[in-house]
């Protein structure tokens, strides 16, 4: 290893808007100004490209996402039986700087866990009423079908595109003593030509790519709140709500994000994730309980017995255009956000193990999205068969955003679980926010000056302009969709930075002095 010590700092004071590396931040700015003017200027013809390049990414080249999805978990799981799993983030006596629960509350609040209150009774419901493998809808088989295709898209895969750049990132930031960018992964490719115009070009892409994601994020977070207030409270729907929630999650993340990593990030997300696990144990003794159990059970064996055939379903003759409007659409998503996500999580992972990293991120956050979606979604698919509300028509009349307090009123307490719902996607949003500002501001910093803690200014900086975004797009209702599509269009050749990555990754460990010596 070549030092023990933490990722330099300059000792030199030099005032916030120097320490940001101009370029980098210039071509982030213009790139998403540009899209963003492009959306409110011409957004009917913003939506059809991108529908266009989304179409043809899925259809004419899914397989390779579906394969790349692929060998990156294998190439995880290498790497946990493998010799360089020992290898420590940090001094090879260093003991993990956060305990497991706040450092795992940290990761899965961080991730995904505002889509998963979106999706969680929403998808199993969707696949009910369009299932996979030409399955008849409504059917039986639909309804065991669903819920195991639900872990699939939320589960091992997704996690594993998030586990290795956590790899990568943890790696040369605290056994090289790299600064926390997305490009210290090409050091060991580029040699003394690291830092080169290529490396500017990685970080600015993926920059631009996941700051697209976090709006669309926080654009459907917010209507999906301002949509449970009118069921749940009574309160109206209207643009006045819809901003006036939209400054209250902005001024939320901003304090959060601008507080640190342990005043403020952590703090958020142990608590989201106790009142995660409150109203996942509160639907599971209230709903029907056993029948969860069952249809979860049953849900993981059969995510087990077809994972393969999952990983690799294309339907070339039948053409359902399940696989490409669904699963290469979700990885074609998570390459966009998996770099943002992995860098947080390498910044908060030093002093475990790269096995215990993995073995964190791609099997314990896979068991926790399981246990979230196997309750709510479980409990829904029970309603649907055996309850009396047929929640599919529901959701294909009033929409994604309605199935889920829809839901909820088939249950007891159901104000009580409405109003805890509402604080979950308020926390979930303000956590996914802040860590993304976070690691935004890291990559977007000179490297002589920055630190895994970029100054507060530019911290605020990120936090001010997603929200003016995200509010722009939410009040003028003009190119949304096109500037969702955005990061999935984009993930592309992101695809070949991943797979670049792994190269880099083994050639890193093969050199590193604890295994060779």
């Amino acid at each position: 290893m070549e030092t023990k010590n933490a990722v330099p700092t300059s000792k030199e004071i030099v005032p916030w808007y120097k320490e940001v590396d101009g370029v980098i931040a210039g071509v982030c700015a213009g790139a998403f100004a540009a899209f963003l003017i492009w959306s409110q200027v011409a957004g009917d013809s913003m939506g059809e490209i991108m529908s266009s390049a989304l179409a043809f990414l899925t259809q004419k080249v899914g397989a390779i996402y579906l394969i790349t999805a692929f060998v990156i978990i294998a190439f995880c799981l290498y790497l946990v039986f493998s010799k360089y799993g020992s290898i420590r983030l940090g001094a090879d006596d260093e003991k993990p700087e956060y305990p497991f629960f706040a450092w795992f509350s940290m990761l899965f609040a961080a991730c995904y866990g505002s889509g998963l209150v979106y999706w969680g009774v929403a998808e199993p419901l969707t696949f009910i009423g369009k299932p996979p493998f030409a399955i008849v809808p409504g059917s039986i088989r639909a309804g065991e079908i669903s819920l195991a295709y639900a872990f699939f898209h939320w589960g091992f895969t997704p996690w594993a595109m998030t586990a290795l750049p956590a790899v990568a990132f943890g790696y040369f930031l605290f056994r090289k003593n790299m600064s926390p960018r997305y490009s210290m992964f090409l050091k060991p490719l580029l040699g003394d030509n690291y830092g080169n115009a290529l490396c500017r070009m990685v970080d600015a892409l993926l920059v631009v790519s996941a700051v697209g994601a976090m709006v669309c994020c926080l654009g459907l977070g917010v209507k999906q709140f301002v949509f449970g207030l009118n069921s749940v409270l009574g309160i109206p729907n209207n643009m006045f709500v819809t901003m006036s929630f939209c400054l209250l999650t902005v001024a939320t993340y901003t304090i959060s994000c601008v507080s640190g990593l342990d005043k403020g990030i952590k703090f958020l997300s142990t608590t989201n994730v106790y009142l995660a696990l409150g109203v996942t144990a509160f639907v599971f003794l209230v709903g029907p309980t056993f029948f969860t159990l069952d249809i979860s059970t049953q849900a993981f064996g059969e995510l087990l017995n077809n994972y393969f055939r999952m990983s690799f379903n294309t339907d070339p003759i039948g053409k359902s255009g399940f696989s490409q409007g669904w699963t290469i659409f979700y990885w074609a998503w998570w390459f966009s956000c998996a770099a943002q996500v992995g860098l947080f999580a390498a910044s908060i992972s030093r002093g475990r193990t790269i096995r215990e990293m993995i073995i964190g991120i791609i099997l314990f956050a896979p068991l926790g999205t399981f246990c979230w979606i196997g309750t709510m979604g479980g409990t829904a698919i029970y309603q649907q068969f055996f309850g009396g509300t047929d929640l599919v028509a529901i959701l294909q009349n009033v929409g994604t955003d309605g199935a889920l307090w829809a839901f909820l009123n088939t249950l007891p307490f159901s104000k009580l679980l409405g109003v805890a719902h509402l604080c979950l996607i308020f926390l979930f949003l303000v956590t996914t926010c802040n860590s993304g500002a976070y690691v935004w501001s890291q990559n977007t910093m000179h490297q002589q000056y920055k630190s895994l803690v970029p100054s507060k200014p530019v911290r605020l900086t990120y936090c001010l302009a997603l929200s003016v975004v995200a509010m722009l797009l939410l009040l003028r209702g003009k190119g949304i969709s096109g500037l969702q599509l955005m990061p999935v269009v984009v993930s592309s050749p992101i695809i070949i930075i991943f797979i670049v990555m792994m190269v880099a990754v083994i050639k890193a460990l093969r050199e590193d002095s604890s295994i060779t010596k």
